[in-house]
């Protein structure tokens, strides 16, 4: 078996104490430098908060006093929906995600069968939402027992960011 050589040298007792203490002198440094910056670290996150309290306050202020705006006018917005200003824009989008609601499983799956759409009937005979609506709305609204929900809408503000500027 061949041998390699160690990269730490072998030492007497003695020294190897003294290497011990010399360890326990250098860990000791390393922690205080990792407390040190650690305690600047807080300091930092601290006076981060500082400034960013104040800040914070008055962009919910703003979001609010612009939501109130939109919920008040919201006539205004039916067309064109949004607005848009070289600072941003607001308005009204559409929140309604693309599912279907099966209103009577019975029902649907009877009229399912009768239009032959047994593809969109799982084995476990539950109707298959995905299936359905790649039929489109034409068949879906010709099947009793299936509707689509409402439509909800949300207001929305969608500012525009500009570097370094100063707030007065």
């Amino acid at each position: 078996m061949a041998r390699t050589k160690s990269k730490y040298q072998l030492v007497t007792k003695d020294l190897m104490w003294d290497l011990l203490g010399k360890l326990g002198k250098l860990k000791a440094k390393l922690n205080k430098i990792k407390a040190d910056a650690d305690l600047s670290i807080n300091k930092i996150k601290e006076q981060r908060k500082g400034k960013e309290a104040p800040l914070k306050e008055e962009v919910e202020r703003i979001v609010g006093t612009i939501l109130h705006f939109l919920m008040y006018n919201r006539k205004l917005f039916i067309s064109p929906r949004s607005w848009k200003h070289a600072f941003g824009k607001i308005g009204w989008r559409k929140v309604r995600e693309d599912k279907l609601k099966v209103t009577n499983t019975e029902r649907a799956l009877a009229s399912l069968k009768e239009q032959g759409l047994d593809d969109c009937i799982r084995v476990k005979e539950e109707v298959d939402k995905q299936a359905l609506y790649r039929k489109g709305h034409d068949v879906i609204a010709g099947i009793d027992g299936i509707s689509f929900p409402e439509e909800d809408e949300e207001p929305f503000i969608d500012a525009i960011l500009e570097p370094e500027t100063t707030i007065e």
